[in-house]
């Protein structure tokens, strides 16, 4: 299990200074790759994780290139807020859909872009009101991909609490034994 990323460290903003400052980033599975060039600066500034790798003597620092091979659709969205346009502008254009939110959380997570985690929460608990449903369909992926701490796994906690048990009851295998232990574990009724 990964432990939840701490905040960035601030940096100033980007001012593009070095245009033809750009990286490569080959997104997607082996026999269907994505490139995506987006300014150096840019991915910086959002990721200490680029920040290190960009800036290190190993392939990513020599090459200019990153490899996220385990993505999905939603890295788009980093290019979309390299263009200038807010993560949550870049999100209401992208079908509003709580499996493609946790991807990106996810994907944030793993580049320690926490603006971004925020935004997909923000989304995936705006939806949740809407729907007066818990975006249980994405729990199992939820925990397969985060960490015992994360702000993934709380919110998928206080969304089965709030609703009743009739979506337990017709969608039982959407609930992984980890997440009924942390409704458990976490229950106010409980002794620490």
């Amino acid at each position: 299990m990964r432990k939840e990323r701490p905040e960035k460290q601030k940096m100033s903003k980007p001012d593009f200074c070095k245009p033809a400052a750009l990286v490569t980033f080959l997104v997607g599975p082996e026999d269907d790759i994505t490139k995506l060039v987006v300014h150096k600066e840019f991915a910086c500034y959002h990721s200490t994780v680029l920040r290190a790798a960009f800036a290190s003597d190993f392939v990513e620092g020599q090459t200019q290139t990153y490899r996220v091979k385990d993505t999905f659709p939603v890295f788009q969205l980093i290019d979309d807020v390299d263009k200038g346009e807010e993560s949550d502008h870049a999100l209401q254009s992208v079908t509003a859909e709580d499996m493609h939110l946790v991807e990106l959380w996810v994907l944030a997570d793993k580049l320690a872009v926490p603006e971004l985690q925020k935004c997909a929460i923000d989304h995936i608990v705006q939806i949740g009101v809407v729907c007066e449903w818990p975006a249980h369909k994405t729990f199992n992926y939820i925990y397969e991909n985060t960490a015992t701490d994360s702000q993934l796994r709380l919110l998928a906690v206080q969304q089965c609490r709030n609703h009743k048990r009739g979506v337990f009851e017709k969608d039982g295998e959407c609930f992984p034994k980890l997440l009924l232990l942390d409704m458990i574990i976490n229950s106010p009724g409980i002794q620490p």
